[in-house]
């Protein structure tokens, strides 16, 4: 019986040696099959827009039916294709139905994590970055994963097509990640991610007189795409239904290097992001409604209290980065490091509703806020 064929991964990039040394990092994953996009071969000698010429020469490729991401260069340039732009590859894209990554060739500054609103479709990679390679196979397997639990999700006896479109977009989201009980808080990230949500509602009913489309190949296929990115781009990278390892330990009131200990993080496993799409394990995230229930069952108000009431020894508090007096509670977006309300702000005005431990420190919101839209 033959094998499944490798996950193909798309790249357009045209300098040679930032091709070249991407394509190292991706060697490290050989269950990933690299393509880079001939971008010195002229397109198709035909009327028609760049995005659907690309889409043609894709579609025709010997490598489409296993193409599950596209990544590209922000700032592309082609002899052979002329004007060709991050946004025509990501026009093609949505037009075939697969997920995009785009990069830009610098390494990544402080502010980035907090000047890209997101919401456009696109997932924000950092080219250079020694776990470039890695990123880019947890993205595609994480798609390949996501697809699969939609299709089951689908198939089971229990979710009949007109069930699946009777929910919201966090419940929908929920359902296919084994939490359902998380579908509300997910639903409160949606006003993050228009492009995303218009994509999952489009597949809901919005009216009595609008038949929604059937539940086939291609409608998976774009579910995907659409609670791909949402999740990637939203709802694991703001703290709200998911939390990062740092903000976890601040939610927690535990010290971050008291944290990483065994005994420490044992305690907190069952509530663990695991097994799960676009799972990292160089980052691991935590359900935040799933923490609150250990501490519940323990009758205890945080972490730290747990801690002491498993007789852990030398476990402190998670002190603010700002003043180590303050008890944290929060995260700053910008620095990755626990906050606390009072040196921090969370006056942004694209912080989704549902990321309420997103904050930033007084003095960042106060330098960048007229260039990040507070």
């Amino acid at each position: 019986m033959p094998s499944n064929p490798k996950p193909v991964v798309l790249l357009f990039e045209d300098t040679d040696s930032v091709a070249t040394a991407l394509k190292k990092q991706i060697d490290k994953h050989p269950e990933i099959d690299l393509r880079v996009f001939e971008l010195d071969v002229p397109p198709p000698d035909k009327q028609g827009t760049y995005e659907e010429k690309l889409a043609e020469v894709i579609q025709a490729s010997d490598y489409a039916k296993d193409l599950v991401l596209i990544v590209t260069d922000h700032d592309l340039s082609s002899k052979k294709w002329g004007g060709l732009s991050q946004a025509a590859v990501s026009a093609a894209a949505r037009q075939l139905g697969h997920p995009v990554a785009g990069y830009r060739k610098r390494l990544k500054t402080l502010t980035d994590p907090i000047q890209r609103i997101p919401g456009n479709g696109l997932i924000e990679l950092v080219k250079g970055d020694k776990g470039w390679g890695d990123e880019v196979a947890r993205l595609a397997h994480g798609f390949v994963e996501l697809e699969r639990r939609i299709t089951e999700f689908a198939a089971a006896p229990t979710n009949k097509p007109s069930q699946m479109r009777s929910m919201s977009p966090g419940a929908l989201l929920a359902s296919v990640l084994d939490a359902p009980e998380v579908a509300a808080h997910l639903d409160s990230l949606a006003c993050g991610d228009q492009t995303a949500i218009a994509e999952i509602l489009n597949f809901l009913p919005t009216s009595k007189t609008k038949t929604a489309p059937k539940l086939n190949d291609e409608v998976k296929r774009r579910l995907k795409v659409a609670m791909g990115v949402w999740l990637v781009d939203l709802v694991m990278a703001y703290p709200g239904a998911l939390v990062n390892e740092v903000g976890t330990a601040s939610y927690l009131d535990i010290h971050p290097d008291d944290f990483k200990r065994g005994d420490i993080k044992a305690l907190f496993e069952k509530a663990r992001y695991k097994d799960l799409p676009f799972e990292g394990a160089a980052e691991p995230l935590w359900w935040r409604h799933r923490l609150d229930d250990i501490l519940n069952e323990e009758r205890v108000t945080t972490g730290l209290q747990l801690c002491t009431k498993r007789e852990i020894k030398k476990a402190r508090y998670c002190p603010c980065s700002v003043d180590n007096k303050l008890h944290a509670g929060y995260l700053c977006l910008a620095l990755n490091q626990p906050i606390s309300a009072k040196n921090s702000s969370g006056r942004v005005h694209w912080f989704p509703v549902g990321a309420d431990l997103a904050r930033l420190t007084k003095s960042i919101y106060q330098k960048l806020g007229p260039w990040i839209g507070t």
